[in-house]
């Protein structure tokens, strides 16, 4: 009988073990907003929408200092509309592109939260 070798081996190393780092909150802002980028290009969103949504959320995440999805809750979206010197139609034009990447991350499962929370916002 011959002894299997490569593949079929089942040792568990535990150097390798050890040195795994700790898996990351979830998926990254970055990762997302790209992704839901391509998402909206397939579905014929136009360019200038693209960018609004790209500028508008990426400009959240670093007023409020967020690196992942699941840093977002409604303290933050209420912090980052209070940092605004804007008009209030401006606040709730850049809400609704908020609303709507939070939206899409949750429909694509991203996001583990219980309900859309920043529909109430």
């Amino acid at each position: 009988m011959t002894k299997k070798v490569g593949i079929f081996d089942v040792s568990i190393k535990t150097e390798i073990l050890k040195t795994k780092k700790a898996a990351p909150k979830g998926m990254t802002v970055e990762k997302a907003l790209s992704l839901i980028h391509q998402q909206m290009k397939l579905n014929g969103f136009r360019e200038g929408t693209l960018n609004d949504y790209n500028l508008i959320f990426n400009q959240f995440a670093e007023e409020v200092q967020i690196q992942y999805l699941e840093d977002i809750n409604v303290n933050t979206i209420y912090k980052w509309l209070e940092s605004m010197n804007v008009s209030q139609s401006t606040k709730s034009t850049r809400l609704k592109c908020l609303k709507a990447v939070l939206s899409k991350c949750y429909n694509n499962g991203w996001l583990s939260y219980q309900s859309k929370f920043w529909l109430t916002v």
